[in-house]
């Protein structure tokens, strides 16, 4: 019966394949130079973009152990008119809009010069309740938290920043505008959480009625809300956001909650990955340069190679076909070096790093498929060079 592949013209692919590999090995130390520049582009861009997963979501986890369950209300009067004095709030009537809040803290901020014998430092003075403690998730390195029952008390709760700079702990006494404050509690350092307006390990805090010593009639600039679930957070807002401005039409009342930090952060993390693909293209590109490169070289010292080839009745798709595959094979496996060396190298930065390694899925078919057209793409003309060469051209004496 008549068998359609013993009469197809032209050479077997796997004598295409082993032809271009003897090809390469012709070559030498200059196959094995383009082939590392495209082994360290396809690296490039696979560890960039493992490592760059692993920042984001580091940064992510980091975020979430803050509280993924904080409200933070801004709230100010409109230019020329009277702000919100805490007096004019109650507090038990604003949490009772929702049930899903556990704590409402409100906070006035005034920024002061501390004294502590001859040293002072600037600090942040923050006037709340004793709820603040659990809104901020603090811990103390010495002294205890403010209770309900220092109100009207010159106890404060100092941060590490100031401690440290002022050389005190919990039993001490500082000077806050002309008044005496016995420090109660030092705060540990922890984690500054954006949606807190305020650096915790740089406030002094005190509770609000002790606050009027330092300002006639106190005016609260934010609030902190804890909530049970997260889930609700949005309505929670908006529920406490009409209350406000059912006291006065006139406040303007922004809240931050953590879904709209996290969707920022998302953005971010996306436009850092582009980047980091970019750099990781342009070191790709100088791959593909040099694949070229070794073609061109490879073209040029085979000339009369492919004038033979031709002169037998190879077709110039045949001679097109033999160069192209050197390209594929020096991107194939110059891509599955730089996979391996890429994953390698992003395993051990995440480790260095103290990360827990997230293996970023489109890193591998991106770098892959990149070292691949890059290769393919720069390998081409010189293919096409030698596709177009005669053999009365070739096989001339040079």
């Amino acid at each position: 019966m008549f068998d359609l592949k013993e009469t197809e013209y032209g050479p077997r692919l796997a004598y295409v394949i082993t032809e271009s590999f003897n090809g390469l090995f012709l070559l030498g130390r200059r196959s094995v130079l383009a082939l590392i520049g495209i082994a360290v582009g396809c690296a490039s861009i696979v560890a960039l973009m493992n490592v760059g997963e692993n920042a984001t979501a580091e940064a992510m986890q980091i975020f979430k152990g803050m509280g993924t369950d904080t409200i933070s209300i801004n709230v100010r009067n409109r230019p020329g008119l009277r702000s919100l004095a805490l007096a004019d709030i109650d507090i038990k009537s604003m949490r009772s809009v929702s049930k899903n809040i556990i704590s409402l803290v409100p906070v006035i901020l005034n920024s002061s010069t501390i004294y502590s014998g001859v040293d002072k430092s600037q600090a942040t003075v923050v006037g709340s309740s004793d709820e603040i403690h659990q809104a901020l998730g603090q811990s103390f390195a010495a002294g205890r938290a403010l209770t309900k029952y220092d109100q009207r008390s010159t106890y404060v709760v100092v941060g590490s920043g100031p401690a440290q700079s002022l050389s005190v702990t919990a039993g001490d006494q500082i000077q806050i505008e002309g008044y005496m404050f016995t420090i109660i509690g030092v705060a540990a350092r922890q984690a500054v959480n954006p949606l807190i307006p305020f650096d915790s390990n740089e406030a002094i805090i005190m509770h609000s009625d002790s606050l009027s010593r330092l300002r006639v009639k106190p005016e609260v600039s934010e609030f902190i809300i804890t909530v049970s679930n997260p889930q609700y957070v949005q309505n929670d807002a908006e529920l406490l956001r009409k209350y406000l401005l059912s006291l006065s039409p006139d406040l303007i009342v922004e809240f931050q909650i953590p879904q709209q930090l996290l969707e920022g952060m998302e953005r971010q993390a996306k436009n850092f990955s582009y980047l980091l693909i970019a750099l990781g293209g342009i070191s790709l590109f100088i791959g593909g340069i040099g694949v070229m490169n070794v073609m061109v070289m490879s073209v040029s010292e085979r000339r009369k190679e492919i004038g033979t080839r031709v002169a037998i009745g190879a077709r110039t798709t045949d001679i097109r076909n033999l160069f192209i595959f050197e390209a594929a094979i020096l991107s194939i496996t110059g891509a599955t070096l730089g996979v391996v060396f890429g994953v390698l190298f992003a395993y051990l930065f995440s480790i260095a790093a103290g990360w827990v390694f997230r293996f970023s899925i489109m890193a591998i078919p991106l770098g892959v498929a990149s070292s691949l057209i890059v290769g393919i793409v720069f390998g081409i003309q010189p293919a096409l060079s030698a596709a177009r060469l005669t053999p009365a051209w070739s096989l001339r004496d040079d």
